[in-house]
């Protein structure tokens, strides 16, 4: 049954896209929205997509846009419940406005609790706990050498625990963002340069409203003797689910 559910919603999908592409080619219907971008875009042939191709991308984007967000957001309500000394901190802050959230996620640039406990979660839990990048040419990095056309595979995950950018790296700790970083580059949760997150903004914008509204509204309450671990799929998961109880605030 679930299997059926699955393939109708992709057909809906499906159907869905290329009645906005069609749409978007007679109206100009979309102009200035990520679908009318990889219409625009073209591949290393200088080819526009296929139809087939765009709407590929379309889902491909909304399934780790999905997945991210949503591992991220349990993340932090778990890391919630473990701490609930934040719970009141968060509280005591104005709910910002959508449009007042910076989406470049510069750590500087926040300092008040609600933005310092995320950021904190976003590194020790980052939603996409690697990155893969192929050379365009020979590069240099310390003592090592990569050839052109080689991947490579960038733990993002080690990055945000590395003693070296990070003291007490294992700890959980959000006042370390209270101040700028002494080494931005150590903090990359969507990434970093041109070929960062397309969707960091509006993930930014959905934990942000997300958490703020139910820690207004709920205390979370974990049941005894629980822990869990990560897990690591296309984004970074939890080994087994941790059970949590709302109390009505």
């Amino acid at each position: 049954a679930s299997n059926r559910a699955g393939k109708k919603a992709v057909k809906g999908i499906n159907l869905t896209v290329r009645r906005m592409i069609q749409e978007h080619r007679k109206n100009g219907s979309f102009t200035d929205t990520l679908l009318a971008h990889l219409m625009d875009s073209r591949t290393e042939d200088g080819e526009l997509l296929t139809e087939e191709e765009v709407v590929v991308e379309v889902k491909n984007i909304l399934a780790a846009g999905h997945f991210s967000t949503t591992d991220v957001l349990s993340w932090m309500l778990y890391t919630l419940a473990m701490h609930p000394a934040w719970t009141d901190k968060i509280d005591s802050e104005q709910l910002p406005a959508i449009h007042a959230i910076k989406p470049d996620l510069q750590p500087q640039e926040q300092t008040q609790s609600l933005q310092m406990f995320i950021h904190e979660v976003l590194r020790l839990y980052p939603p996409a706990w690697s990155s893969w990048h192929r050379t365009t040419q020979e590069v240099t990095v310390g003592s090592y050498t990569i050839p052109e056309n080689k991947t490579v595979l960038i733990s993002i995950f080690n990055v945000h625990r590395h003693p070296d950018f990070w003291q007490n790296s294992e700890t959980f700790n959000p006042w370390r963002f209270e101040k700028p970083l002494s080494a931005a580059h150590s903090f990359i949760p969507f990434g970093l340069g041109p070929r960062k997150c397309l969707g960091m903004g509006l993930a930014r914008n959905i934990i942000t409203q997300t958490l703020a509204l139910v820690n207004r509204n709920f205390r979370l309450i974990p049941k005894k003797d629980q822990s869990t671990a990560v897990f690591s799929r296309v984004t970074l998961g939890a080994s087994k689910d941790f059970l949590v109880e709302l109390q009505q605030r």
